[in-house]
């Protein structure tokens, strides 16, 4: 795969937001699979973290928060009248890495690779979101430890959760 360096995730999302107008957060995920709620949690926390935050301290741009489940194609037309400049999807995602680990999967990298948890092509949702929003797309991936049926969220993962939220909201 093409990915980013994982030290570049970090990067790469700011210079995403440095251009972003509106953005749309989706977490993808489900949160009977273990790690596999990665995506919808740190979802959670951050929208959380951002809706406690006083008059003075709110975001500088518009954000729409999505949970986009295990289909989060069932939710591009919520997105797509959000009018935003950037999509980041958040979801546990396999790419051969220590468990925990945040990264960045470039799109075209993805086109038939079994990275996600679940059965959607997520290179045809980018696809799909680049052209009928009109929104760059980033992809985040934490690599998850198990997504078992009703396996626990492991140790790695929620860490990286909650460095990933934390980033977040300090960017948003």
């Amino acid at each position: 795969m093409n990915e980013l360096s994982p030290l570049d995730w970090k990067a790469a999302v700011a210079a995403s937001m440095d251009t972003a107008g509106r953005v749309v957060v989706c977490g993808i995920g489900n949160d009977l699979r273990g790690d596999d709620a990665a995506g919808i949690l740190c979802l959670q926390r951050l929208r959380r973290a951002l809706s406690g935050r006083s008059a003075g301290s709110a975001p500088v741009r518009p954000v729409l928060f999505v949970d986009g489940g295990e289909t989060p194609e069932n939710e591009t037309g919520k997105m797509r009248h959000f009018h935003p400049d950037l999509v980041l999807l958040i979801d546990a995602a396999r790419g051969g890495r220590p468990s925990g680990e945040i990264f960045t999967v470039d799109p075209e990298s993805i086109a038939d690779e079994e990275i996600s948890t679940h059965r959607i092509s997520l290179s045809l949702l980018v696809r799909y979101l680049e052209e009928s929003v009109g929104a760059r797309v980033l992809f985040l991936g934490i690599e998850p430890v198990s997504t078992s049926l009703h396996a626990p969220i492991s140790d790695p993962v929620r860490r990286a959760v909650d460095a990933l939220a934390a980033f977040l909201e300090q960017t948003l």
